[in-house]
């Protein structure tokens, strides 16, 4: 099994491939088929060998070129209510609730939404201020990309503490 452990890592420590059926075409590249390879992950997750197992999409390489951070103006007892619709569609990422600062900045809810296009992000956020009922927004689209890494994952979570 050390062997076939081995394949399997090195097969996806670059990624997974964009196909129909990945698990299977890594299969097929070292002599497993794809139920094997992936029964084969989950073992090295339960024996701590793979400590995270998981996906990042490269939303450029789709076409997902239109990134914007919308910031949303709604009376403090609607935030719970209007949160919930936002972060529960699925255009949106992320969403959070954030502090204003009186006179300066009266935004106090914040999602962010991708698209291919601009319009198409623009008509999507009309359409949640529709549905959430709120139309004092601003729409603040990406310019320029500095760094994205994803997120740490604390030492108790990977179970190095």
């Amino acid at each position: 099994m050390k062997r076939e452990a081995s394949q399997v890592l090195m097969a996806v420590q670059n990624g997974i491939p964009i196909t129909d059926e990945p698990f299977r075409d890594i299969g097929a590249g070292i002599g497993m088929s794809g139920d094997q390879v992936i029964l084969l992950i989950r073992e090295l997750i339960d024996d701590g060998t793979i400590r995270r197992f998981g996906a990042r999409i490269d939303h450029l390489k789709l076409g997902i070129v239109a990134n914007a951070m919308v910031c949303w103006n709604v009376p403090a007892e609607e935030v719970e209510r209007v949160g919930l619709i936002l972060s529960r569609d699925s255009r949106v990422t992320h969403c959070y609730e954030r502090e204003i600062i009186p006179g300066i900045w009266e935004y106090n809810l914040f999602c962010v939404i991708h698209g291919y296009s601009r319009d198409e992000v623009a008509s999507s956020v009309r359409k949640l201020g529709e549905l959430a009922g709120i139309t004092d927004y601003a729409i603040l689209f990406s310019r320029k990309k500095f760094k994205h890494v994803p997120a740490a994952v604390p030492a108790m979570e990977r179970g190095d503490a």
